[in-house]
Order: structure tokens, then sequence, then C-alpha cells
């Protein structure tokens, strides 16, 4: 219950906040420049900081023998939710085409929220459950976390 009550606190202040305008950039990428199959090549191609990292999720071969390797796009080593980079190459190895949706500036949008720093783990689920209260129209005591 306590990572269900800290999630929901979560939401909602997501939720109460999304009326602004974020600060990242979401925008899909379709490259047909020459460059290495590195991740560092990759990263410095879509221009990404050094706070941003691919992780390999898989690779396959298609029938022309050209492979497609999939990336999830990762910022300070937490997974950006439905943001991947694809990889492809022919059957010599040479890249021909990445393609994918990244978001840029990621660290606008969490510097909004740097107040999670200073609340203490007690804060948040005695917040999260007065919100989960409020929203269910039930009594504050009668929401217990586990």
């Amino acid at each position: 219950m306590r990572h269900s009550a800290i999630n929901v606190l979560l939401f909602t202040l997501l939720w109460l906040t999304s009326f602004n305008a974020p600060a990242a950039t979401h925008e899909f990428i379709q490259s047909n420049d020459q460059i290495t199959h590195s991740v560092t090549s990759i990263i410095s191609h879509l221009n990404l900081s050094g706070h941003y990292d691919l992780k390999h999720i898989r690779r396959l071969t298609d029938p022309k023998s050209n492979q497609h390797t999939r990336y999830q796009l990762m910022y300070q080593n937490v997974p950006v939710f439905g943001k991947e980079v694809i990889v492809h190459e022919d059957r010599n190895g040479q890249v021909y085409s990445i393609t994918g949706d990244i978001a840029r500036h990621i660290e606008n949008d969490l510097s909004r929220w740097s107040f999670f720093g200073s609340l203490t783990q007690d804060a948040i689920i005695s917040t999260a459950l007065r919100v989960a209260a409020n929203t269910l129209n039930v009594a504050s005591g009668s929401l217990i976390p586990l």
C-alpha cells in the first residue's frame, strides 16, 4: 500500500500540473545519415545531453539480413516511458537509418519537481492518503497503508 499511496499522490500532482505546457520536447526521429553503430555515436548524433543513455532491448534480423536494434531511452539511468530508438543496419553492418521517438530537455521538467527530494516518506504517504480519501470521498482514517 505504501507504493500505491505514493503513486496516488504523484499521479494527482502530475495531473494538477499537466495543465502547464511541459518543458520537455518529444519528437519522432528519422535519420538517414551515415554513422557508426555505437551508443555513444547515436547519442551524439541525436544531440542528447550527457544525462541520456540508450539501453539495448533486442536485435532482430529481417529476411534480407538487415539488422534492427531497439534501444530504450534512459535519463539518469531511468527508462523514459514510450521513448525508444531503432538503429537499422544493412547486411554489411552499415547504419542506414535511425528511427524512433525521443524526449529532450527532461531536466527542465524535473527542475519543477525538485521539492520531492525534501519530502520524507511519511509525509508523502500521509499526503497521498489524504488526497486518496478526498478523491474517493471516504474518511481519511479508513485508508490504511500496509
